[in-house]
């Protein structure tokens, strides 16, 4: 019976854990703070900008709406060499921040609309 007891309490405590875990990291202020600072020279960082400096800089807005840009897409695309980008290195512990920034950005998607049947 008191093993029962032990293994329910530690199930509760890892469910717990794994919806602690669940919850988007990061401080979107901190994102938008580095992002204006180390990539607003070529991108659009600003919410709603979709045009960057840098014509094949795609935007913040852009990539915010790309459909499937989780975290672990963004780390890839952040740590993935461009042709025409330098070599910028974003340091690990941005990453969650400039994740919640972009969060802050993503836009609703339309709603679907049928179509009417023949």
């Amino acid at each position: 019976m008191r093993i029962r007891t032990v293994a329910a309490g530690l199930a509760v405590l890892a469910g717990a854990s794994l919806t602690a875990n669940a919850q988007p990291p990061g401080n979107a202020k901190v994102g938008m703070a580095y992002v204006r600072q180390h990539c607003a020279e070529c991108h659009a960082v600003e919410p709603g900008a979709r045009t960057s400096a840098v014509h094949d800089a795609p935007s913040f807005q852009v990539v915010a709406d790309t459909p499937g840009m989780t975290l672990m897409a963004l780390n890839v695309w952040l740590h993935s060499g461009h042709k025409d980008m330098p070599q910028l290195m974003v340091p690990q512990d941005n990453i969650p921040d400039i994740a919640a920034y972009l969060r802050t950005l993503k836009t609703s998607p339309p709603p679907k609309t049928s179509k009417p049947k023949p």
